[in-house]
């Protein structure tokens, strides 16, 4: 097998061209070689999210969260595949996780609001968007807030 750091630019290569099959091939390698690279486990999420295994991305992604637990970005897209496969209590946790590496991230704060008024959590989802107004970056974030205050107090 080529050096590992070559495999890896390979592996990046193939998903950048969306050859997703060849790059889970390589990636999958690269990882048997350096089992907790979080780089390599990032790709492979791409990769496995590009062919439909979104199972498959959810699992190389709470392994990356459990070799990174501050990854705020693999955080993110975990609990938003986990939202799609039905696993809301379990996105929340990687939600309120992702809160609280960074207050300020508007993604995770905006995801976690929404998750919550889903699970029905009215006092958490309108303590979420209170947060959310109270920090108002644009015009449509304050609109989403305020629409959603709304909602709750219904």
């Amino acid at each position: 097998m080529m050096p590992i750091f070559g495999a890896i630019n390979e592996g990046f290569s193939a998903l950048h061209q969306r050859q997703f099959p060849y790059a889970i091939g390589v990636l999958e390698r690269v990882l048997a070689e350096d089992p907790g690279n979080p780089t390599i486990m990032t790709y492979l999420s791409h990769a496995c999210a590009g062919v439909g295994d979104t199972e498959g991305a959810i699992l190389d992604l709470e392994r990356l969260v459990e070799v990174a637990p501050d990854n705020l970005d693999a955080r993110l897209r975990l609990a938003g595949l986990l939202r799609l496969h039905g696993l809301d209590h379990d996105a929340l946790e990687h939600l309120e996780e992702a809160v609280g590496l960074d207050s300020r991230h508007l993604s995770a704060r905006m995801a976690l609001a929404y998750l919550l008024e889903d699970l029905g959590r009215k006092k958490g989802g309108g303590a979420a968007w209170e947060v959310l107004l109270s920090r108002t970056p644009t015009e449509d974030v304050r609109v989403r807030a305020e629409e959603a205050l709304k909602r709750l107090a219904e």
